[in-house]
């Protein structure tokens, strides 16, 4: 059960205080492509080595593993992080769209919907709560894995890496997608 609408936008200190950081945990922000970056086989987090692009990957591939493997009970509360749709460099229009929710450990579960195909598939993923990472898989599939930062999910646009196993990963941008109003004009 997802408390509000899986529409709803979250903010960090509604989802900080829900999974039980302290009330001054600091966000952290990975904004790839800025402070976080690639160069010479290894990540950067601002100028500091944070990872080997080898390690980076295998840890979003850790990440994803622990939450697909987790079994949340049926009545357990969600923590609603939204609708995004999901694009590539300066595409304006998406056929990829994820649907989050967030339980008290740490799962992460929703649906990925391909407009192209018109079919939904389930998503299987989970925060690194230290790291603040998230990363999540698509159906039955174990690659690609896709990652963000919680707190990028408390933003209306945000970016994202999707790794194709350890050695491939492009940076995607996630733009929150807004329920469309379903009021119809009266007929006349």
């Amino acid at each position: 059960m997802v408390a509000g609408s899986a529409w709803s936008a979250a903010n960090w200190g509604g989802c900080a205080s829900y999974i039980g950081y302290p009330a001054d945990t600091s966000p952290i922000y990975y904004n790839y492509g800025d402070n976080v970056s690639y160069q010479d086989g290894n990540v950067y987090y601002g100028d500091q080595v944070y990872a080997t692009q080898d390690e980076y990957a295998q840890q979003a591939i850790q990440i994803a593993d622990s939450g697909r493997q987790a079994q949340p009970s049926q009545d357990e509360k969600w923590q609603s992080l939204g609708v995004f749709a999901m694009v590539k460099g300066d595409e304006t229009t998406s056929n990829d769209i994820f649907q989050f929710a967030l339980n008290k450990d740490g799962v992460v579960r929703g649906n990925y919907y391909n407009t192209a195909s018109d079919s939904t598939q389930p998503v299987y993923g989970s925060l690194d709560k230290k790291g603040q990472r998230i990363a999540w898989t698509i159906g039955d599939k174990k690659d690609p894995v896709y990652e963000t930062g919680l707190y990028n999910l408390t933003q209306d646009e945000t970016t994202m890496l999707v790794h194709s196993g350890k050695d491939r990963t492009e940076q995607y941008k996630l733009f929150r997608v807004e329920q469309q109003d379903e009021k119809k004009e009266p007929a006349k």
